[in-house]
């Protein structure tokens, strides 16, 4: 996968059969991803629409930590989230998504790049 990802053509010429690693990872993800939106689906009412408010938290979170940086990723994720709990005393909880995408501008104003480089 990491080959395929880095340079399809290399792969392709190095012997790797391409197809199928693409194939493969599609697979993966969509187990993955079904897995987790069936466990999401135990603790909160199944809707069509109820990613549509994870959205914008991790969007917040990956662009606080640096786009392309996975580590960064997390650390926005950590940062977002407590942020977002510490500030339903004082807000109330309609305004958690508000408080994640204050976080997203004011970093982006300070630091564009994010808190660590790609």
């Amino acid at each position: 996968m990491r080959a395929v990802a880095d340079n399809i053509e290399l792969a392709r010429v190095s012997g790797i059969d391409v197809d199928r690693i693409v194939l493969w990872t599609w697979i993966i993800t969509g187990t993955l991803t079904a897995f987790a939106g069936g466990m999401y689906g135990l603790i909160a009412v199944v809707r069509p629409n109820m990613g549509w408010f994870l959205i914008l938290p991790m969007f917040a979170a990956v662009i606080l930590g640096g786009i392309g940086n996975v580590y960064g990723a997390i650390a926005g994720a950590f940062i977002i989230g407590i942020a977002q709990e510490l500030s339903v005393p004082l807000l109330g909880s309609e305004y958690k998504l508000g408080v994640a995408l204050a976080i997203m501008i004011v970093i982006l104003l300070v630091r564009p790049q994010g808190l660590f480089r790609r």
